[in-house]
């Protein structure tokens, strides 16, 4: 077996370099993961988070299809708990090749955070596509491995032919669907979702609503993002309502949908999809598809603190467009195959910060509470951006309002330490950390650079209330 480590070094964000980083004198940390002795490079090309049943928070990432996945620490105690260790805890398997190989050759092209499996807790799903031509009998598989059971996975049958796993996106508790949606744009089509329920041993299908027309090269599934809604009856459900964001790359669009259940009046209660509304003009790309592929990452959440989710798209690195989940209804913006009668939506620009040319902004996308005011935040990839390092590539962190996002108030996030080519952007997301004073969870922002085979953890944005010195942050916020 190779032997595995991994680093986990403290730096201090660029504060003499970016602007809006002179209120943190280089006093902010970021923790940056790397992967010692990996099988493979592009460490980060795939990330994701997960809280667990006890309040602990964890980060998984891998280097996309055929790689191993890894877990680490990130919090740890609940909302009174304390920022983890950021060790590594466990891996998703070791090898996917050669004689001691055990895991399938396309593991971890998506991965999901689920709270627990089966008696296990702080689990990570992962997915196994094709890689090559031709038939693979690697591809089509979903594993749970979890870090109660870091030595054993949970294998779901193999559902084949359908790129099965091309996304992942996990569910909240409480959703209908279960604990995870998986996309698997080679159904026959047009392309399909499945869902994963708790403890299943297979994924299954989700009818698409009737009134869903898609092309036959339209991919759906090849990207996912979702939220819950706690209104069912307003997207025309009965309870357990999740808000789903479906890329269609093949057709230039993403499909807005929820899914739950719905007491229908003839057959009694049931799951289903309603489609709320279209948005075109939009390239997403699959985890483990590069750059390349599509600029156009997908997230919701409720960023101006009245509880309902908004619609986050980026516009293939120009830009993200924003749309309240009020001005999708009745599949609008389906009918044409333009933009012509897309819903109402407002166009987000990269913020001026100076030292940084925004490049890339909106290739990933993520939703938390950064400065714990209880208000969602929006975190945004710009991997092509531009410092004196090079093309180092950012993170923006926007902080949300009653009136929507501030603009105005962006932070950009770069270590000091940013080399050309880091790609640090490609994926972002956030873990959720301690109590606010509202009674929620502050988030801790995490940006991938897989041109460094680093992921970075940004442990002060310098929001207000996410600040060094601010009140309540104990030594989060100091070196």
């Amino acid at each position: 077996m190779r032997s595995i480590a991994f680093i986990t070094t403290l730096l201090a964000l660029a504060g003499c370099r970016l602007a809006p980083y002179g209120d943190l004198e280089d006093r902010a940390p970021i923790v940056a993961l790397r992967a010692v002795d990996y099988p493979v490079s592009s460490f980060g090309n795939v990330l994701t988070t997960l809280e667990g049943p006890t309040g602990a928070s964890r980060i998984a990432a891998s280097a996309g299809t055929g790689s191993p996945f890894r877990g680490f620490d990130g919090w740890n105690g609940g909302a009174t708990g304390s920022i983890g260790s950021f060790e590594l805890l466990y891996e998703g398997c070791s090898r996917v090749t050669g004689d001691n190989a055990n895991c399938e050759r396309g593991a971890s092209a998506a991965l999901a955070g689920i709270a627990s499996w089966g008696d296990e807790r702080d689990c990570v799903m992962s997915s196994s596509l094709r890689v090559g031509l031709g038939a693979s009998t690697d591809e089509g598989f979903l594993r749970v491995r979890c870090e109660s059971l870091p030595r054993a996975s949970f294998r779901l049958t193999r559902v084949p032919d359908v790129e099965l796993g091309t996304s992942l996106a996990a569910l909240a508790p409480g959703s209908a669907l279960g604990v995870a949606l998986v996309g698997a744009p080679g159904v026959p089509g047009g392309g399909g979702l499945y869902r994963v329920a708790q403890d299943a041993t297979a994924a299954a299908p989700i009818a698409l609503p009737d009134d869903l027309d898609l092309p036959s090269n339209a991919r759906l599934g090849v990207a996912l993002a979702t939220a819950p809604i706690a209104d069912a009856a307003s997207v025309g459900l009965t309870s357990g309502a999740s808000l789903i964001l479906a890329g269609a790359p093949g057709a230039s669009r993403v499909v807005v949908l929820a899914g739950g259940t719905f007491d229908d009046p003839m057959d009694g209660p049931g799951l289903r999809l309603v489609l709320l509304g279209c948005v075109d003009g939009i390239r997403t790309r699959a985890p483990s598809a590069t750059l390349m592929d599509g600029l156009a990452g997908l997230a919701a959440g409720d960023v101006t603190g009245d509880g309902v989710p908004e619609i986050f798209v980026g516009t293939d690195g120009s830009g993200v467009r924003m749309v309240r989940l009020g001005d999708v209804s009745g599949g609008v913006g389906c009918g044409a195959s333009d933009t012509s009668d897309d819903p109402p939506s407002t166009a987000i620009a990269c913020p001026s910060v100076e030292g940084v040319t925004c490049g890339g902004f909106g290739a990933a996308l993520a939703v938390g509470d950064a400065n714990g005011d209880g208000v969602g935040d929006l975190l945004v990839g710009a991997p092509t951006s531009r410092t004196s390092e090079g093309e180092t590539g950012a993170a923006y962190v926007l902080p949300g309002a009653a009136a929507g996002l501030d603009v105005a108030t962006a932070r950009a996030l770069v270590p000091s330490s940013a080399t050309d080519g880091a790609l640090i952007g490609e994926e972002v997301a956030f873990f959720t950390g301690a109590a606010t004073p509202g009674g929620g969870r502050r988030s801790e922002p995490v940006a991938s650079a897989p041109g460094a085979d680093r992921v970075y953890v940004f442990l002060c944005t310098g929001l207000a209330g996410d600040a060094v010195g601010d009140a309540g942050l104990d030594d989060r916020c100091q070196p």
